[in-house]
């Protein structure tokens, strides 16, 4: 078989056979069909041979009908292939910076501003424990001197000496206690930005290994589509001309630019720094973390009913906890809770609950404490679940839904959508730990 470019060189490109070139053309690229199986590499190789028939003396012959179902389907991938590679791009460049985005949070959540808060004032509460302590031994100091041989029957100075260890003591105890509790929080917040943060870089790291892949593969896709239309063009131009395809021309279809197509893998965010050092032994169970999570029923993970376990982006998650000591602490930090914990003693059947996911509706807390923070409403009940309406509530009985509820974790309906008594703003998370056990 002769081919389509010495066909139409023996004609001299009459005006009838220039008229059906050209009406075979035209048919050709209104050609509406399904993309068939092949994919681009095999309807680059079947553009190229078509091609390669309009050089100039070709040995190569292709029927006019191949011709035109060549450039039908490179039509139809044009229409197709080129927009459905676009759309894989943005969604393979929202995929890195949606985990890119999971890593920052890790630090607005326990880092960053919140994070620096909590160092100083654990840093804060330290000095004045140091300050106390080197005034007691100073008091310490003075009552030697002042009671020296008076054994039972001290003088006034000595008396008065006495009575201001005990008062140091007392206000030295006290500095210690703030200390202990300013430092654990700290630690808690630090080792939970730790986890968050190796865990979302652990699941960056495999996000961008499959993005890399499919990025690859969609490049030499969309290489091999760019080069099957610019040689289309320059068959189109040969039917239409009556001129062969230089040499040069079809090299040239190889210079495609994968500019567009190249995904932006931004610097990830350095690891947190360390934690501080505890100073004078402060005993903290901020291994004890149960529950940790974003506020707000469009973000529950699980609830203790079903689940003896949850995971969630950020970090999020949630553990069935037997707490020995029915002593909790329930904080809340970001948008529009401040930072806030409270303490409480739950009863047998909260513990049931949070231990193994028994419904006992309504329960009271008692012993609420305010830890830190500012709290206008001070929880005094708890919901565990009733029926199917699932999760925990923290709320203050006699309160509105808004003013009333510190945190919770409830899935049924929007109404407990609060935290420490505030609409929620967005990126208000509430952590449940077992305290002393």
């Amino acid at each position: 078989m002769r081919s389509v470019f010495s066909l139409l060189l023996l004609s001299s490109c009459s005006a009838s056979t220039c008229e059906q070139d050209a009406s075979a053309l035209l048919q050709s690229q209104r050609l509406v069909r399904k993309q068939s199986a092949q994919d681009a590499n095999q309807l680059l190789a079947k553009v190229q041979n078509v091609a390669k028939s309009f050089t100039e003396g070709s040995e190569v012959s292709i029927d006019s009908d191949d011709v035109n179902t060549a450039l039908g389907e490179t039509s139809t991938a044009l229409h197709t292939m080129l927009p459905m590679f676009a759309a894989q791009h943005a969604a393979a460049q929202q995929e890195i910076n949606h985990a890119l985005g999971a890593i920052e949070a890790c630090q607005g959540q326990n880092g960053g501003e919140v994070g620096a808060r909590l160092v100083l004032a654990a840093t804060r509460a330290l000095a004045e424990k140091e300050q106390c302590e080197e005034s007691l031994q100073q008091a310490v100091h003075a009552e030697v001197e002042a009671c020296e041989g008076q054994a039972d029957d001290p003088n006034c100075l000595c008396t008065e000496a006495r009575t201001a260890i005990t008062q140091q003591g007392e206000l030295c105890a006290a500095k210690i206690e703030t200390y202990e509790v300013t430092f654990c929080e700290h630690e808690l917040a630090c080792n939970m930005l730790h986890t968050c943060h190796a865990q979302e870089v652990e699941v960056y790291n495999a996000v961008r290994i499959d993005v890399e892949a499919a990025m690859d593969a969609r490049q030499q896709q969309y290489l091999a589509v760019r080069q099957a239309e610019c040689l289309t063009d320059l068959i189109t131009t040969a039917m239409l001309m009556g001129t062969p395809i230089p040499h040069a021309s079809l090299v040239g279809c190889s210079d495609v630019s994968i500019d567009d197509l190249i995904i932006a893998f931004p610097q990830l965010p350095p690891a947190p720094t360390g934690c501080l050092e505890p100073q004078g032994g402060p005993q903290c169970d901020t291994g004890n973390v149960f529950f940790h999570n974003a506020v707000g029923a469009a973000h529950v993970i699980g609830d203790f009913w079903t689940e003896e376990t949850a995971t969630g982006e950020d970090g999020h998650f949630l553990q069935r906890m037997q707490c020995a000591s029915n002593v909790v602490q329930a904080r809340v930090q970001g948008g529009s809770c401040g930072d806030a914990t409270v303490q409480f003693r739950i009863n047998d059947r909260t513990a049931n609950f949070f231990g193994s996911g028994v419904q006992s509706s309504w329960q009271a807390i008692a012993e609420v404490v305010v830890v830190s923070g500012d709290v206008a409403n001070v929880p005094d009940k708890i919901w565990t679940g009733g029926g199917h309406n699932n999760g925990w509530i923290l709320f203050r009985q006699g309160g509105t839904r808004q003013g009333g509820t510190f945190a919770s974790s409830y899935s049924p309906n929007t109404g407990w959508d609060y935290c420490n008594g505030n609409a929620l703003t967005g990126s208000e998370t509430v952590s449940l730990q077992c305290v002393g056990s």
